[in-house]
């Protein structure tokens, strides 16, 4: 009976004030709901991906903590959106050669996979990218992603030479990163790079490529870089 007598004190007093206060005597005039606490927190719902999905019509402004993604979620016209939008998933792979490394292969107009892989790994979100080989990683959450990759060569000879950046996904061309023609005078270093964005589903496979021209004879590689970064 003392519940049911508390249940309704506190509906008749949400009824009779248009605001109602947690830590605080006196809301604000244009606050429904105002909390204050300098030793507690709000928790809102928490709950996986798929519980989240799985909420039948759920209204816009719904916001939960999406313990798949590490993430507040809240529901829009565009369905569920993160609102940590500084938050996005990144792999980045970087490597610095020693010299000699005969890295770079160089048939003519040949495409090969950019000599980097999973031990060159310096930032990764698992959840988001598994690289499988060399140039090669695996999306696993379907998105928007942006990719940047470079390559540099230590003794790029005299004569023009065609190269090229490319990405590959499930093994067709896709976009281009960088294309053009170079004209060194003298054997000299020489790198490009370049910058695209790319619209894939989950179990997809992306593969950055290169193209430079040598007649076959290799090359030594100075820095290679790959970075993704998923948008949404």
């Amino acid at each position: 009976m003392k519940k049911i007598l508390i249940i309704l004190l506190i509906f008749f007093s949400i009824n009779n004030f248009s605001q109602v206060g947690i830590g605080t005597t006196t809301p604000s005039n244009s606050s429904i709901l105002e909390l204050e606490s300098t030793t507690k927190t709000f928790v809102p719902p928490r709950m996986t991906t798929t519980q989240m999905n799985a909420i039948p019509s759920p209204l816009n402004g719904s916001i939960i903590f999406n313990s798949t993604e590490d993430a507040m979620y809240i529901k829009t016209n565009n369905g569920w959106k993160s609102m940590f939008f500084v938050n996005n998933d990144i792999i980045l792979l970087n490597k610095e050669f020693t010299s000699g490394n005969n890295a770079l292969s160089t048939g003519n107009n040949t495409y090969y996979d950019l000599p980097i892989n999973s031990t060159d790994i310096i930032q990764n979100d698992p959840t988001t990218f598994d690289v499988t080989g060399n140039g090669t990683i695996k999306i696993l959450k379907t998105g928007v992603y942006s990719i940047v990759a470079g390559l540099s060569t230590s003794n790029l000879p005299p004569g023009s030479k065609k190269h090229i950046i490319a990405i590959y996904i499930n093994g067709y061309l896709y976009n281009y990163l960088a294309r053009g023609t170079v004209n060194n005078t003298t054997t000299d270093e020489f790198g490009f790079s370049g910058s695209s964005g790319i619209t894939v589903n989950a179990g997809d496979v992306v593969k950055i490529r290169y193209v430079l021209n040598n007649n076959g004879v290799p090359l030594d590689a100075k820095y290679i870089n790959i970075g993704i970064t998923r948008l949404k």
